[in-house]
């Protein structure tokens, strides 16, 4: 599987530039995101609303292998890969490890790049695969756009793929390489990976992170032996309560469940009540 690989030493490029800053002192470019545009140097997103991944994060790199291994599907501009070097590095400069991203969208690929060149880490090498993750290798479908202000990119919906079979052109249109929906969306063709070829050269994950917008629950099933052969810790958000509670009838005979939360829940965190947006399940291996 083609992937770009970067082990990166230099930030010297960065000068003169804004930077929105995590407590760990990873630093991504303000115009990534509307949330973070136009802020001041040391601007830092808002944190309690991603509190249970974290934990896991910070979890996983307490109790890492050497060198660590992180698979992040969903990477976007890379939040978490990049924070999790930077725990990593907190705790033991010498630490080495790989960190697997693999995001869809171009737009937000390319800031994954530009991060990753900002945020120099010795010692941790940075695997990048522009690919949705799905059942099977191929192409299809992606919502795309919008990518400062949404975070729903996935692949496509069975409604919006029935109206396309279809050819209902009033819902779902072609207009060149790009399908527009009538309600607002458009698509582009992407390439295509099955988790097995993500983790085919690991062996072992220390910490699974998954955020692909309503498709985790087809990915794990289709993956669910290898995943519980290779991964110690899993983290999933999830996107509908349906999915969220088939998650939990699927991995509970082989993991053990930390936190489980579903979409829009208010939890008690030791920060205070947290609005959760996702749903979140963080579980690790019995093994």
């Amino acid at each position: 599987m083609a992937r770009l690989h970067l082990a990166v030493t230099d930030s010297s490029t960065t000068s003169n530039k804004k930077f929105a800053k995590s407590f760990l002192g990873a630093r991504f470019r303000s115009y990534f995101s509307s949330m973070m545009a136009g802020r001041e140097e040391n601007y830092r997103p808002p944190e309690e609303i991603d509190y249970f991944e974290w934990k896991a994060l910070l979890d996983s790199v307490e109790n890492a292998a050497n060198p660590y291994v992180m698979v992040d599907l969903g990477a976007g501009y890379g939040w978490w890969g990049i924070n999790a070097a930077a725990a990593l590095k907190g705790r033991n400069a010498s630490a080495r490890a790989r960190i697997i991203m693999v995001e869809g969208d171009a737009n937000r690929y390319e800031y994954l790049q530009t991060a990753i060149s900002d945020n120099p880490f010795p010692g941790i090498s940075f695997d990048l695969v522009q690919a949705a993750v799905g059942v099977a290798a191929g192409t299809d479908w992606f919502y795309t756009g919008r990518t400062k202000e949404w975070g729903g990119q996935r692949l496509m919906l069975e409604y919006h793929r029935d109206l396309l079979l279809q050819g209902r052109e009033e819902h779902v249109r072609r207009e060149g390489e790009i399908l527009k929906t009538s309600d607002g969306y458009e698509l582009v063709q992407v390439r295509v990976v099955p988790l097995e070829e993500i983790l085919a050269d690991s062996s072992y994950v220390d910490l699974l992170d998954m955020d692909i917008q309503g498709t985790e629950l087809e990915i794990i099933q289709a993956a669910r032996e290898l995943i519980r052969e290779k991964c110690r810790r899993l983290f999933i958000s999830t996107h509908g309560d349906e999915i969220h509670a088939d998650l939990l009838t699927l991995l509970t005979p082989d993991w053990d469940l930390v936190a489980s939360f579903p979409p829009h829940a208010i939890v008690e965190t030791d920060v205070g009540n947290v609005q959760l947006l996702d749903g979140v399940q963080h579980w690790i291996t019995r093994r």
